[in-house]
């Protein structure tokens, strides 16, 4: 499983991503604003699987502009998993690289009875 960040020429946005949500490896894909336009996670099995994907199917589509691997064999589990099921800690050390400020604030009793 592998985490990729694609950047898209302007407009071609929806175009792009109808056209690698249609590709067999993509489990799926998320529309986004930022440093990236589109996030896809695809399934491959092995490292030449996923580069010749990248090389021979995704660069090869109009309008896909560059690519960043995210995240590689991070996260893994059998069956149908929320996101519950996976460790935070590889996704979350990743966004600063990223832009993406976080914080995780931890409340006593009383702080969370003031929130309501």
């Amino acid at each position: 499983m592998a985490l990729i960040g694609i950047r898209v020429e302007g407009k071609k946005i929806l175009q792009v991503a109808e056209e690698i949500a249609k590709l067999d490896e993509v489990d799926y894909l998320i529309i986004t604003s930022g440093r990236f336009d589109i996030f896809a996670e695809v399934i491959c099995r092995d490292r030449d699987e996923l580069f010749a994907f990248l090389s021979e199917k995704l660069y090869q589509i109009d309008g896909v502009r560059e690519l960043e691997l995210l995240a590689n064999k991070i996260w893994q589990g059998k069956g149908v998993l929320g996101p519950e099921a996976f460790d935070p800690d590889p996704f979350l050390e990743r966004m600063p690289a990223y832009d993406f400020p976080y914080q995780i604030v931890e409340l006593d009793e009383e702080s969370v009875k003031q929130l309501g």
